[in-house]
């Protein structure tokens, strides 16, 4: 009895062993299990962070200047990569710029995650990809303000304002380009006069220089009969029994088809009119008084602000006009004042409206 219970006592010391073993071995794939957990989880982080970082990094690359090289832009794709807190490295793939001015930009990035458990099966790190595609519509970057007949008994001026990207809010506007008008005293049931315009720039010392590209010369008479035949612009007009016969004359300076502005360097741009004798303020950009401005014979709804950019039309004309305050509003188009067309020239800017990502 005794012998066999020594026998049975190494038998079950000898199971014990075993058991300790095969435990010792079912642990191996049971951490190894929990170290791809572990390292997944770590690994998807990074993943997130590394699109955001890549999704920023590529927007920035499509507000560098339209001269920027690869190189350049692949730098800048770096810096904002990681500046972002994007592990590994960013590699810009393309960047495409068509003849209108549409971009495009595509980027990856790789990071190689190192792994804590998994190295127990010879998994050391753990790649990490991640894409990123951003476009951007052509913007405006040229508008050209040609004046049409201005008219009204008083004096005024528009201004085209614009303030430049990185300029800050407590910056003076820049003025970008003037048109003056002065009645000519003739009468008339609108009056006509002398219409000039301008651009505006500012020399090495920053005082303002006005270079006159355009001016319209209006002349008002009281004939005993109207002109017939006159090829030039006339304005024929009859009040009580009283005639006007207003012609007007344009002249071009410098080559000058009007007044062409580069706004590609700008982040906003509004028009403003002052009239003189009233001493009033009407701006684009002001909802109580945007409503005196008309854009393609329609005039602007009460209490909207007009987005110049977009008043603007690529490759086309719009034909603009504002009321001096004469007229109550609302009120059709053919009572307004100041005439003018402005035509849009668009093609890749640093302005970031309509940039979207696409991947």
């Amino acid at each position: 009895m005794k012998l066999s219970g020594k026998l049975l006592s190494r038998f079950a010391r000898s199971e014990g062993g075993n058991f300790a073993v095969v435990m010792a071995l079912s642990a191996v794939p049971l951490l190894l299990g929990a170290g791809m957990a572990v390292d997944y989880s770590r690994a998807t982080n990074h993943r997130a962070t590394m699109q955001s970082s890549l999704d920023a990094a590529t927007l920035a690359v499509l507000s560098l200047p339209k001269t920027s090289t690869q190189e350049e832009r692949a730098s800048k794709l770096q810096t904002v990569y990681a500046a972002s807190g994007g592990k590994g490295n960013a590699a810009l793939v393309s960047m495409n710029i068509d003849n209108v001015g549409a971009a495009s930009a595509s980027a990856t990035a790789t990071y190689s995650a190192p792994t804590s458990l998994m190295k127990m099966a010879t998994i050391d790190y753990v790649t990490v990809r991640v894409k990123a595609a951003a476009s951007k519509p052509p913007q405006l970057t040229e508008a050209k303000f040609t004046l049409d007949t201005a008219s009204g008994y008083w004096s005024k001026a528009m201004y085209l304002y614009g303030k430049q990207y990185g300029a800050k809010d407590t910056d003076a506007d820049e003025k970008l380009m003037q048109i003056d008008y002065t009645y000519n005293g003739k009468g008339g049931p609108k009056g006509y006069g002398t219409t000039t315009a301008y651009t505006v720039t500012k020399d090495a010392k920053g005082k303002e220089v006005k270079t006159k590209v355009q001016e319209e010369v209006c002349t008002t008479t009281n004939p005993t009969k109207f002109t017939t035949g006159y090829t030039g612009k006339i304005i024929q007009e009859t009040s009580g029994n009283t005639k006007y016969e207003t012609k007007c004359v344009t002249t071009f300076y410098g080559g000058a088809t009007g007044a062409a502005i580069d706004v590609s360097k700008m982040n906003n741009l509004y028009l403003q009119m002052y009239v003189n004798d009233t001493k009033k303020t009407y701006r684009s950009d002001d909802t109580t008084t945007s409503e005196y401005l008309y854009l393609d014979g329609v005039e602007v709804k009460k209490n909207q602000k007009v987005d110049i950019f977009s008043a603007v039309p690529c490759g086309q004309v719009s034909s603009q006009a504002w009321e001096d305050g004469g007229n109550a509003l609302p009120a059709p188009v053919n009572n307004a004042d100041f005439y003018y067309k402005v035509t849009g020239k668009c093609d890749y800017s640093q302005k970031t409206t309509g940039i979207r990502l696409t991947q």
